[in-house]
């Protein structure tokens, strides 16, 4: 039954638009990787300089911050005015290093949070200023309001470190969280287009299975009419070479009797009917020797064995090549097998004697491990590369192995040329 043939053009459109989507997709989701590296990396280095810059600031706060509560445990135990006087002015430096650093920090964006200690810091050294100025009794009479301020600056120096701190894991969550999105991104992509290559591959071999079954049934096809183009060859040429010897051979025995029997009444007359003999008789044996060449009557008589015998002989007699024949097979074997075996034999000699230029040739049929082997081998000069691709008598001869079920090898050298045919014994032996 003949295959179902699709449109191939449509196939390769198909095929090539779905490898064209899953080069899209992988190109895709490595470029997608890529960038998520490269962003995730730009923002790692971000966040790291921020938080470095963001420590940096709160370790000068802090050590600030140690400044003034310095001031403030020394004005417990200042006692003159030029104690005083001296704290005063350490008090205005450190105002200046606390008002330098709060000018960087109320210019970030997260101002919001170094606010509240700005806020504490300025109450602080106004109570502590304030008690500077006053007198010891004043000072004492302060000391709470100092020592409430100092607790509130240290509580907002506490919250803006823990809130720093939340603020760079946060960021550091936030970075994990896009970095894990654009890498599932590529993910999916990336499974995309190997789903795609999957349906892709799949339906190449489908198709691909489709046109391999085509090509087989082509071959099958183009197998048996070549088989029935051999065999109504064979069949026309053994009508051909009956009719020849019967009926032709017949019909020219029959006009050299009647010659014979003509009276000759004068010796021009038995001139001309001696010559007429002779042609008939030349005649004769070129229609037998034309009936031998087609379908010798031996091979249908006495087999293979004998048919090529007498076909290694009689090449030696019209040629002069020497041929060593070896039969050592014994039966008889099916017609076809015989006919394909021998016709093989003939175009082999045949192309010895217009191609080789051998001097000795050797043809062998033999039976061993479950074959029969046909071998015809010369000493000549070997295949040419151009003959064995192009060469219709070798296309023949294998055409016909491939109808007998076997198979032809042959082997070309510089020393010269050996066809071997093989089939099955099994399928090839008949009895005798």
């Amino acid at each position: 039954m003949k295959p179902k043939r699709s449109g191939d053009s449509s196939d390769l459109w198909i095929i090539g638009i779905g490898f064209g989507f899953t080069i899209l997709l992988l190109l895709g989701s490595a470029y997608a990787a890529v960038e998520a590296m490269e962003q995730g990396q730009s923002r790692m280095i971000s966040i790291t300089q921020e938080q470095q810059i963001t420590d940096k600031l709160t370790d000068e706060i802090q050590g600030e911050e140690a400044g003034l509560s310095s001031l403030f445990y020394a004005l417990a135990r200042a006692g003159n005015a030029p104690e005083r006087t001296a704290l005063l002015e350490r008090l205005t430096a450190v105002e200046a290093d606390i008002e330098r650093t709060f000018s960087v920090t109320m210019a970030r964006s997260d101002a919001a949070r170094w606010r509240p200690v700005k806020d504490a810091v300025q109450l602080f050294t106004r109570n502590l200023r304030r008690a500077m100025k006053t007198s010891k009794v004043a000072t004492e009479q302060a000391t709470d309001d100092l020592f409430r301020s100092h607790e509130i600056l240290a509580r907002e120096l506490a919250t803006l470190v823990t809130a720093n701190y939340q603020h760079a894991v946060d960021a550091q969550t936030r970075e994990h969280d896009l970095r894990r999105g654009s890498l599932r991104y590529a993910f999916y992509l990336l499974i995309g287009a190997v789903v795609i290559s999957i349906v892709c591959a799949i339906y190449t071999m489908h198709r691909a299975h489709s046109v391999f079954n085509r090509a087989r049934w082509q071959a099958r096809e183009l197998s048996r009419l070549s088989g029935h183009v051999l065999e109504t060859q064979d069949s026309v040429i053994r009508r051909l070479s009956r009719e020849l010897h019967d009926e032709f051979g017949q019909t020219l025995s029959a006009i050299e009797a009647n010659l014979a029997a003509v009276p000759a009444t004068t010796p021009d007359q038995q001139s001309r009917i001696e010559d007429c003999m002779l042609l008939v008789k030349d005649v004769m044996s070129n229609v037998r020797e034309l009936s031998q060449l087609l379908r010798p009557s031996i091979l249908d008589d006495f087999g293979l064995n004998a048919g090529l015998q007498w076909l290694a002989d009689s090449f030696h007699q019209r040629t002069g090549i020497e041929v060593e024949a070896h039969i050592e097979h014994g039966g008889r074997l099916p017609g076809e097998t015989e006919t394909h075996l021998f016709r093989i034999a003939q175009e082999a000699l045949t192309n010895v004697v217009r191609h080789s230029g051998a001097k000795r040739v050797t043809l062998s049929l033999g039976a061993a491990n479950g074959r029969l082997t046909l071998t015809i081998a010369d000493d000549g000069k070997g295949l040419a590369p151009k003959e064995g691709r192009t060469g219709f008598g070798m296309m023949g001869m294998r055409e016909r192995m491939r109808a007998a079920g076997g198979e032809l090898h042959v082997r070309s050298t510089p020393k010269g040329l050996t066809i071997t045919a093989e089939v099955p014994v099994e399928s090839a032996v008949q009895p005798a």
